[in-house]
């Protein structure tokens, strides 16, 4: 499916459930009107808290119905709140629970949380199909480790600021279009940006402690900026615009780079496309969602002449008489031949093209 036409129809989604969920917010509805019964089943986790007092420490209020957390406040020791698909556009009273450690707020209608909650303990924010506009300011929650955005209406990264141990990040089916405006996260480990309208990857080359990147369903075409990025271990670009194999090369020196899909790119139509990928990146244990099997790696070894010196000394040994044919396969641009057809060819042509060699 064309990346523009899907992300026209999750927006053209989005805009039906909030419609919808405004239609349901014609009446107030808060944590005080639930039962006493639906309230004792939502709460769990009644133990010891870190200040050695028995509480409730979790409150599952997911499907409500919900317009306010008015209630929410006389439990004080909370540390986990899950509010998943209600239909909250404010969430100021968190701001009085300062014990909290893990909040999911996805599927609300929230379009800001500036001032809603407090620094405290918080680890995890999951702020997924909402309706923010802008990057919320969250540096100041020096504990926060996973932070979720992805679907809302963020178009630009401006004053992005989260404090530096943050390890997961989530932008997916957000209009970003680039990413030059992220602000540095020397920390971050883990980042999506499926669905988000990119054409490169400007705007990562200091993100140097990044593991992990899926970035499938955009419109890149070329891989140079995550060159320097060489703590990467998994990385999805499938559903994307790349049509020069020679991108691959641009990545070989990512030597932890051990899993990658690239699927649905245009240069997956290429002769021996899956070769010249393990040629480049040997190291691979996982290409396009399937293992790599030990006669794939051997077979690669064996197009490209890695053993090539070898096995003319043991022709020549055992077969004096017969001529040698060196079948290394060569790629210009994206084309694959034998090393026997470069005769035809211009020699500037594979001098300048020839990435397999």
């Amino acid at each position: 499916m064309n990346t523009e036409v899907f992300l026209s129809q999750m927006q053209a989604r989005s805009t039906e459930l909030i419609k919808t969920k405004q239609e349901q917010t014609s009446e107030t509805r808060s944590i005080e009107q639930l039962s006493k019964s639906m309230i004792q089943e939502s709460l769990s986790s009644f133990t010891r808290n870190s200040q050695g007092l028995y509480a409730f420490l979790a409150i599952d209020l997911n499907e409500k119905g919900l317009t306010s957390l008015s209630g929410i406040e006389k439990y004080r020791y909370l540390e986990r709140v899950s509010l998943r698909n209600n239909n909250l556009v404010t969430v100021k009273e968190l701001g009085r629970l300062p014990n909290l450690q893990h909040i999911d707020l996805a599927h609300n209608m929230l379009a800001t949380i500036q001032d809603s909650l407090i620094e405290g303990q918080l680890i995890f924010l999951d702020l997924s199909h909402n309706s923010l506009i802008q990057f919320p300011d969250l540096s100041r929650f020096i504990c926060l480790r996973e932070l979720n955005l992805a679907y809302n209406s963020l178009k630009l990264l401006k004053n992005s600021e989260v404090n530096v141990n943050l390890q997961y990040l989530n932008l997916s089916g957000n209009q970003l279009n680039s990413l030059r405006n992220l602000m540095p996260m020397v920390g971050l480990r883990h980042l999506i940006i499926s669905d988000c309208g990119l054409s490169n990857f400007e705007g990562l080359e200091t993100f140097t402690s990044l593991e992990k990147i899926e970035a499938s369903n955009n419109r890149i075409t070329e891989l140079g900026h995550l060159q320097h990025l060489e703590n990467l271990v998994h990385l999805n670009i499938a559903n994307n615009l790349i049509n020069d194999i020679g991108e691959i090369y641009c990545i070989q020196n990512l030597q932890f780079l051990c899993y990658l899909d690239a699927r649905e790119n245009p240069f997956e139509f290429i002769n021996f496309y899956k070769y010249l990928v393990l040629n480049a990146l040997p190291q691979l244990i996982q290409f396009d969602g399937e293992s790599i099997s030990p006669q794939e790696k051997a077979d690669t070894d064996v197009f490209f002449g890695k053993d090539l010196k070898d096995r003319q000394k043991i022709f020549d040994q055992y077969l004096p008489q017969e001529h040698f044919t060196d079948l290394r396969l060569y790629h210009i641009g994206n084309v694959v031949v034998h090393k026997t057809e470069l005769e035809d060819l211009d020699d500037q042509a594979v001098e300048t093209f020839d990435y397999a060699m």
